[in-house]
């Protein structure tokens, strides 16, 4: 536990970057093609994610992200890192003195043509086979 507080502190501020439109197919497929295989925290991040960054702002902490999805710093890395696994998310840091990071968030289209591979229909069989 103590290396995650080396890696992300709710002080710590981030931006986001969406490099493509999103659509509602997409908002489709993560729910029920993604959802099961990360589970409803990872999706909800990656959710509220697309939902700030379509609003034009300024960086923000992650504890306003922990405010708003309601969870603690170490399920929003784990979240993190879930979404990272998979594909549909990559982190960029820095530490300038002020530790900060920048999300870019990927579309459905870059992960099923890049990176849908074996291992993640693996993945999706053992959740459906396990019945969670």
């Amino acid at each position: 536990m103590s290396s995650l507080y080396k890696e992300l502190q709710p002080p710590d501020s981030f931006k986001i970057r969406l490099p493509y439109p999103f659509s509602n197919y997409d908002r489709q497929l993560l729910t029920l093609l993604y959802q099961p295989m990360i589970g409803a925290e990872a999706t909800a991040f990656y959710l509220t994610l697309w939902a700030e960054g379509e609003a034009p702002s300024e960086e923000t902490t992650h504890y306003a992200l922990m405010n708003t999805l309601g969870i603690s710093i170490a399920k929003l890395f784990e979240s993190r890192i879930q979404l990272e696994a998979i594909g549909l998310m990559k982190t960029f840091k820095k530490d300038d003195g002020h530790r900060s990071c920048i999300y870019k968030r990927f579309s459905r289209i870059l992960c099923c043509r890049c990176s849908f591979s074996a291992r993640l229909g693996n993945l999706l069989i053992a959740k459906c086979a396990s019945g969670s």
